[in-house]
């Protein structure tokens, strides 16, 4: 009854090593999201602190 528990913690183990060194794609979306409203919100910033330039 002890061998059971040690295999489970050798596959949780593996898991855990497996998905640490993946990016996941759920991760990159975030990121990628996170850029695209930084770059949308100095766009917003630059159109209302200098009209002349978005004309």
């Amino acid at each position: 009854m002890q061998a059971l528990p040690q295999r489970r913690r050798i596959r949780a183990s593996a898991r855990v090593q497996a998905t640490t060194e993946v990016c996941r794609a759920s991760d990159l979306l975030i990121v990628m999201l996170a850029a695209l409203g930084g770059v949308v919100g100095l766009l917003y910033l630059i159109v209302t602190l200098f009209p002349a330039l978005a004309a």
